[in-house]
């Protein structure tokens, strides 16, 4: 597709940048099924790491076949984000917004003739944008922090859960217009349809005879309280206090920076053979593994959070029960209704709803996970997400906007030329009006 064609607006073409985490592929293919033209431009560093590559998450899938899914090229050049590259001009001609995610945010400098949005993940935006020239940081964290802060003032709108230290970030940046706090959602039949009958009920099986089975599925970080801590250890202990006397397993994936300390910690309390330790699951296995019909799930206890993240939105689109630290109120607004958590802050919650899910009988538990799947279908599908209607509402209207102000048009008659520069100019002065109501921020 050339500069000049017309392009067709109702159905806004959307180039995925990066796939950190797996976020990008499945927004995309999720937009596509949405009636978006999608593709995903995977960098090569993703196809090395197990979390971010598109078969993780669809076994089998063969990117050089799949239609919408390539291989970012023109990479080669020393820091790669400054200049345009032949693939971001290809971009840019063929597609009407970019998406980046992650770290791949740095991308999004290529393109300055088409909108970019940006999925927040992790500290991208609320942590290493904060990273000044001055202070104990190495030059080349320093180096970074400046491209995260200028590519992210070059977003149009970023999408990030809730999180405190993200709005602090766009505070400083006088950026707080651009960031849109957003539910993520969830593909609950995938998640439902991925899993392995034959393994979930050979699990169902082996775990049957315990009267509850506790899953420690994320990763294993306690040692260092940053912002990758998720609090194994209280997990570890509240455990122990009821391993010896209740019937009662836990399972355990080992990864993470504190794996072999928390191995060590289990062997200190005595209760390692009470444990099962699994290695990192793939997709399907995690889906099989959170469907357990007698298993609860625990996942971050990291203080202050407002945003749950991949493990608990897997584990309630298949019906699980979950406990972690969360801010119930601020999260059940974003879902639109209250999050069916229980929350947990230390050792001695987790402790306290260990206890509270043993003393329920096999039929109300089993009616728990039924409702908590039911509210999943209702409010975290991305088939009827609200969060997934605001991003596709935002890149539809910034693509209609872009392609409105700068796109040339194959029309000829005098009437709507007249009416397409009118046009133009109510939207111009539109954005200019936005920007004196909103002198402090970018947004």
């Amino acid at each position: 597709m050339t500069d000049g064609a017309v392009r067709a607006v109702s159905r806004p073409r959307v180039a995925f940048v990066g796939n950190q985490d797996n976020n990008a592929y499945r927004l995309c293919r999720w937009l596509r099924e949405l009636g978006f033209d999608s593709h995903l431009f995977i960098h090569p560093d993703n196809l090395t790491q197990r979390r971010s590559h598109p078969a993780l998450v669809s076994p089998g899938l063969d990117i050089a076949a799949c239609p919408w899914t390539h291989i970012y090229s023109d990479l080669d050049a020393w820091y790669p984000y400054f200049g345009k590259t032949p693939a971001s001009r290809r971009i840019e001609n063929d597609f009407d917004a970019v998406v980046t995610s992650g770290s791949s945010v740095m991308f999004g400098l290529q393109f300055d003739r088409i909108p970019v949005f940006h999925i927040a993940l992790g500290g991208d935006v609320r942590d290493i944008p904060r990273i000044g020239w001055f202070g104990p940081h190495p030059f080349d964290e320093k180096i970074r922090g400046f491209i995260f802060r200028k590519a992210l003032r070059h977003c149009t709108r970023i999408f990030s859960g809730m999180s405190g230290g993200t709005a602090m970030t766009m505070r400083e940046l006088r950026m707080q217009g651009r960031v849109t706090f957003v539910s993520l959602p969830e593909d609950q039949r995938h998640n439902l349809d991925v899993r392995d009958e034959t393994l979930l009920a050979r699990l169902n099986d082996a775990y049957g005879r315990y009267d509850k089975v506790f899953l420690w599925l994320s990763r294993l970080n306690y040692q260092v309280r940053d912002n990758q801590y998720k609090g194994a250890d209280s997990f570890l202990q509240a455990f122990a206090r009821i391993a010896k006397t209740r019937n009662v397993r836990a399972v355990v994936a080992r990864h993470g920076n504190d794996a072999d300390a928390f191995h060590a910690l289990a062997g200190e309390l005595g209760v390692l053979e009470h444990i099962d330790f699994v290695d990192h699951l793939s997709f399907w296995e995690l889906a099989t593994y959170l469907s357990i019909s007698n298993a609860v799930v625990f996942d971050s206890l990291q203080p202050g959070s407002n945003a749950i993240g991949g493990l608990t939105r897997e584990a309630l689109s298949v019906g699980a029960c979950v406990v972690r630290q969360i801010n119930i109120e601020i999260i059940s607004v974003l879902y639109g209704s209250r999050v069916p958590l229980r929350v947990a802050h230390d050792a001695d919650d987790c402790h306290a709803a260990m206890l509270h899910y043993l003393d329920m009988s096999a039929e109300e538990f089993a009616a728990l996970r039924e409702s908590v799947l039911t509210w999943a279908g209702e409010h975290l599908d991305y088939r009827r997400s609200f969060a997934m209607r605001q991003i596709a509402c935002e890149l539809t209207t910034y693509a209609w906007a872009n392609t409105l102000l700068h796109r040339e048009f194959a029309v000829s008659r005098r009437g709507e030329r007249a009416i397409l520069f009118v046009q133009r100019l109510l939207l111009m002065a539109q954005r200019k009006f936005r920007t004196l109501l909103r002198r402090n921020d970018g947004g």
